[in-house]
């Protein structure tokens, strides 16, 4: 019986391995880091890529929105080229992307749900 509770210990603490990627002009991004803590990264420009482990039923999540906010959007062409991107791979796996172009204030988001 020992031997059960210290393989049902162990199997609790297994971590899987995930990666947050993103892309933006100018954007806020956000994320559960490796310890559950939520993480805002802002402002940030370009690619972005974040390699984690997570515990077991730990929270995966990882959201990107646009910063970008001028008053006349319909008419400033840069909101036609503002496309920001998000991914979330697990073990390698992507699981999950999500894209948007030229809407002001525009967010995207990826998550993952364990299994019950």
């Amino acid at each position: 019986m020992a031997l059960a509770g210290l393989l049902s210990m162990t199997s609790c603490k297994k971590e899987t391995a995930f990666t947050y990627k993103a892309t933006c002009n100018q954007c806020r991004i956000s994320y559960y880091d490796e310890n559950g803590n939520f993480v805002s990264k802002e402002p940030h420009q370009g690619s972005f890529e974040k390699k984690i482990s997570v515990p077991q039923f730990g929270n995966v999540m990882v959201a990107v929105q646009s910063q970008m906010y001028l008053d006349s959007a319909a008419a400033n062409p840069i909101f036609a080229t503002d496309v920001i991107m998000v991914e979330l791979f697990k073990e390698g796996e992507r699981i999950c992307s999500d894209t948007a172009t030229g809407k002001k204030l525009q967010a995207v988001t990826c998550s993952y749900s364990w299994p019950k």
